[in-house]
């Protein structure tokens, strides 16, 4: 073999070489990926933390908040208008009337957790309203609890089952009209979920009512996530990863705005409103200004648009918060940081979209500047 044939096989071998380790790579990134996936999706699956703290709740409430929020967030209704109705009808599954777990109720119209309309065969539930409804679990985003009050252990769907029918009651109250605030629209659904006017006109009042007291309850009570990176001084700083570091001397309520803002600081953009925060898979203005807010205490769990957010709290700039809103866009600043989804930035997220920590100025002609207050 010459010398220059021992080159050309030494290369072509060097070539292969490259290429099955490149082939290599890719499989296990490939793998890596499969593996994360499973990870996101058995997270998913069991409903990760969520976005509701329990604080102050019902212990009713409690085994269901996960329910609550991804039924709500599926059918686009608030999660506490079906917590307070979930409360109101069957003390959170834990009645032992007739028909709550078997049969009918006394009316002898209604039955399950959610108590259905039920007409036809009693047992299973079927037809009335629950047999438009039944299904509505399908599209659950989070499996179905290992154990829960009020669990079926039979065939599902089942009236009696309280995952089942809460799914049902976020489906039926969507289709009365109901949005993802406590709102006219949420008051009217009421109205004919509990019945027919006016008869029904005490007990929607007193179910929209409880819903948001439930909702002011689960406000005041900071995002579940860490604390996150601190540094000394009264002034968040932005990391070279695109987080933000809180300021030790912050109160804890902008502590927990800080660790609000990190949590979906990779979420892309997109004009969507969705009932509830943490979990969601994007963001626009409105909705993360929202969801900062909330992670203080100082929020519910449905968003406000730009507009809404002109008359949020107080006027003027805060001490530690700013709020600045129009019809058309808000963003704010948290300890002198700006979080934002339009890009007037010189920092780690310039060339990132959707809302991220940002340096630099922006324009500020034409906003409503406002701040929660005492902060």
């Amino acid at each position: 073999m010459s010398a220059l044939q021992a080159a050309g096989l030494a290369y072509r071998n060097r070539h292969l070489l490259a290429r099955a380790a490149l082939a290599a790579l890719l499989v296990l990134l490939l793998l890596v990926g499969l593996l994360a996936g499973l990870t996101a999706l058995i997270a998913g699956q069991s409903g990760g933390a969520g976005a509701i703290s329990p604080a102050g709740l019902p212990a009713g409430a409690r085994p269901f908040l996960r329910v609550y929020e991804d039924a709500a967030a599926v059918y686009r209704v608030n999660p506490f208008l079906l917590m307070a109705v979930h409360e109101n009808e069957t003390d959170f599954s834990r009645s032992q009337l007739p028909g709550v777990h078997s049969g009918v109720n006394l009316a002898g119209c209604c039955a399950g957790p959610m108590q259905f309309s039920i007409a036809g065969t009693v047992s299973g539930g079927l037809g009335g309203t629950w047999a438009a409804y039944r299904n509505a679990y399908r599209r659950a985003r989070l499996g179905r609890p290992a154990s829960y009050p009020g669990r079926v252990a039979s065939a599902h769907p089942s009236v009696y089952d309280s995952y089942d029918a809460i799914y049902a009651a976020a489906n039926y109250f969507h289709a009365l009209g109901a949005g993802p605030r406590l709102d006219q629209r949420s008051y009217q659904a009421l109205l004919s979920y509990t019945g027919v006017p006016p008869a029904s006109i005490p007990y929607a009042r007193h179910d929209y009512e409880r819903a948001r007291e439930l909702e002011r309850i689960a406000s005041q009570s900071p995002v579940r996530a860490g604390p996150g990176p601190l540094v000394a001084g009264t002034r968040a700083r932005l990391l070279p990863n695109g987080l933000a570091a809180a300021p030790l001397a912050a109160p804890a309520a902008v502590k927990g705005m800080v660790a609000a803002a990190n949590e979906i600081s990779d979420r892309p953009y997109l004009l969507r409103h969705y009932p509830t925060h943490l979990d969601n898979p994007t963001y626009d203005c409105s909705s993360s200004t929202s969801h900062v807010l909330w992670g203080g205490g100082r929020f519910g769990t449905a968003p406000s648009v730009s507009g809404q957010l002109m008359s949020y709290g107080a006027p003027g700039p805060g001490r530690w918060v700013t709020i600045y809103a129009h019809s058309g866009h808000v963003f704010v600043y948290v300890a002198g940081l700006r979080f934002d989804t339009s890009r007037y930035d010189s920092g780690p997220n310039a060339s990132e979209s959707g809302p991220r920590w940002r340096l630099g100025p922006r324009p500020l002609t034409g906003f409503a500047v406002r701040h929660p207050p005492g902060l």
